[in-house]
């Protein structure tokens, strides 16, 4: 049988990374252990040029197009190196299309190997499938181990197996009649953990419900899925992982015309009236499952991802390699998987995301090791946010070093980007509330926030949430130099119940007037044509005399404050009256509730008290902007910047 295959697509480069569109009937047969096999069977060239290989009728092996294709290319240093797997890191079977990850040189592939055999979530490989039957949840996990028989290259579940995890969602479910009746099927969004051979087919089978025309797997329905679907219904349709930059990659490999067609043959169960082909229920129903279709005509889109434009070529020091794309530099063990900061990529920084039951939200969730950090996408007026959902998980001070990473940071600006491509900088919500932190927890916080806004396009906070937790004082001074060196305003601080007493809100209070440099507040409402607070959660804490002291505080004449109630319907997040056009008619700080304080912990304080702690914040806050100098000129004029997203 003459076999049409198609030639593959370089999708994404860099340095040290290329992906690969590999389209069906490429066989990815290298092995890792036996350059002698990859040397003796996969280097012993048929065929002149890569064109002939491509018409050849017949299977190939991925290997020799590489070879033919690459050889002659100084910037990919392995494509004739088979002690090196020719740069490839991992495999699809040979009837799989999608986005096939390798390495350009020795530094590229030591990296890839690192993140592959950890299994710890680094990489983020993304596949679409439609299997049998109508699947019940909408999404699942399956964790059953799975062993695997060489002499027969099939994988079964035993207890005795490696450890695999497969994470699915489902898409859409569909019908198609055939013989007399209608048989169900389900497109599935599938996401591995770990990379096991047949991984998806096997557990997928698993759970009753296997893969469309899988010859090994459903020989018994094979036949009847032939009719219809020219191979296996299995696509890696995209990848994301860190390149050496420390930025995060999503690449990818739009679903192919041959799976395209076959997906339209089935009809969409509950279609609505209105649409009349399977594809358009699901990008109805579902934005993100759009990047899975080709074009109308059937044709694939090629060239960078799609949700970010190509990531310009830059290197981090310390990775023993020249700045220039011919750097032939042999690299250290450490160096593979080393950020400048000492961490080592080591932890489940990149687990997969899977929707939540709610529509207009988005999860991301990292179940490795200890780990629970997760980023909630949420449709407001303002537009889509992210926010970094670590509430009521006991953190401590060490926990939260353990939850901003330098990964999750990259998880969090690629999700932004995602949703924001074209923005010059970012805002996210941090919601750590109902936990253990105290001040270390805050300058953990703080630190991780610089990192954002020094790599890559700037993330911002916009609203954050600490309140029960135990911050107390020197909680608040951390929080100050985030309100003194942020150049974007924070709209929202919600603080109560942490201990703090009159000197800890001072310090806030003083963060946020006429001292900051930067002059973020009050913040600018572009959309109102007026002014706004910063709405300020400071109640159920130990202030003791809070009327006194805010009167105290507009007295120094370094900061305009109003205490607001339930009933200041004028007065809110963002919210403020006509007067506020004028900006030296708006308070820098809303103080919402500020005289609801825990009087058991309070005691009263007299004049002198008052002027020393006073004092001692003011110099808190003049300390923080010594430290912290030429963060002025970083400030956008605070009339140009749209207040709830970026700007275009």
């Amino acid at each position: 049988m003459v076999i049409q295959k198609t030639e593959p697509v370089l999708l994404w480069e860099d340095n040290y990374f290329a992906v690969l569109s590999k389209p069906p009937y490429w066989v990815c047969a290298t092995q890792r252990d036996s350059p002698e096999f990859n040397r003796q069977y996969l280097t012993s060239l048929q065929y002149d040029d890569a064109d002939d290989l491509v018409n050849s009728g017949k299977v190939e092996h991925l290997t020799q197009y590489v070879i033919l294709k690459f050889r002659n290319n100084k910037n990919f240093e392995l494509a004739d190196k088979p002690e090196h797997e020719f740069g490839f890191a991992h495999r699809l079977d040979v009837d799989t299309s999608g986005a096939l990850l390798m390495g350009k040189n020795l530094t590229g592939h030591g990296a890839l190997l690192s993140m592959f055999k950890s299994h710890s979530g680094q990489m983020l490989k993304e596949y679409v499938c439609v299997v049998h039957g109508r699947v019940l949840k909408d999404y699942d996990e399956i964790s059953t181990p799975i062993a695997y028989r060489e002499s027969t290259n099939e994988s079964y579940i035993h207890e005795s197996g490696s450890r695999a995890l497969t994470k699915y969602t489902v898409m859409g479910r569909y019908r198609l009649a055939q013989l007399g009746k209608a048989r169900m099927f389900t497109l599935c969004r599938v996401v591995i953990v770990t990379g096991r051979t047949h991984q998806i087919r096997i557990h997928m089978k698993s759970i009753g419900h296997p893969l469309v025309a899988d010859a090994k797997y459903g020989k018994e329905k094979l036949a009847a899925d032939r009719s219809w679907c020219p191979r296996l219904f299995l696509h890696a349709y995209r990848l994301g992982f860190c390149d050496l930059s420390e930025n995060w990659q999503m690449v990818h490999s739009p679903l192919p015309p041959d799976l395209t067609t076959a997906l339209k043959t089935l009809q969409q169960v509950d279609l609505d009236a209105n649409l009349d082909a399977p594809t358009l229920r699901i990008l109805h129903h579902n934005p993100g499952i759009k990047q899975y279709i080709t074009h109308e005509d059937g044709a694939t889109p090629t060239g960078v991802p799609a949700s970010r434009p190509a990531p310009k070529k830059q290197l981090l020091k310390g990775y023993g390699v020249k700045p220039n794309s011919e750097a032939r530099a042999t690299p250290t063990p450490a160096s593979f998987v080393t950020l400048p900061n000492g961490k080592k990529l080591t932890g489940a920084d990149f687990q997969a995301p899977l929707p939540s039951q709610d529509s207009n939200a988005w999860l991301d969730n990292d179940s490795g090791g200890e780990q629970h950090a997760q980023l909630r996408v949420i449709s407001t007026p303002r537009g889509r946010e992210v926010t970094v959902d670590l509430r009521n998980k006991k953190l401590g001070d060490e926990g939260l070093i353990r939850e901003l990473t330098d990964s999750l940071c990259c998880r969090l600006r690629a999700k932004l980007e995602e949703l924001e491509p074209g923005a010059e900088w970012h805002y996210a919500n941090f919601e750590l509330s109902n936990n253990a932190l105290g001040p270390k927890g805050v300058a953990t916080l703080v630190t991780f926030l610089r990192r954002a806004l020094q790599s890559g396009k700037p993330v911002h906070a916009r609203l954050l949430f600490l309140y029960k937790n135990n911050l107390g004082d020197e909680g608040m001074k951390q929080l100050a130099q985030l309100l003194l060196t942020q150049p974007q305003p924070v709209h929202e601080l919600h603080l109560s119940h942490n201990g703090v007493t009159m000197a800890g809100a001072a310090t806030i209070a003083l963060a946020l007037g006429s001292m900051n440099t930067l002059q973020t507040y009050p913040i600018y409402v572009e959309s109102k044509g007026r002014y706004a607070p910063c709405w300020v959660r400071l109640e159920r804490n130990s202030v003791e005399e809070p009327a006194k002291l805010m009167q105290a505080l507009q007295r120094t004449g370094k900061v305009r404050l109003i205490e607001t109630t339930k009933a200041d319907w004028q007065w809110g997040p963002l919210r403020s009256p006509a007067k506020c056009a004028d900006e030296e008619e708006t308070p820098h700080a809303m103080m919402h509730l500020f005289s609801e304080q825990d009087w058991t912990s309070c005691r009263g304080v007299n004049k002198s008290e008052l002027q020393g702690l006073l004092r001692d914040a003011l110099n808190a806050v003049m300390s923080i902007i010594r430290d912290h100098p030429g963060q002025k000129a970083a400030h956008r004029p605070r009339k140009q910047t749209p207040i709830g997203a970026p700007p275009e």
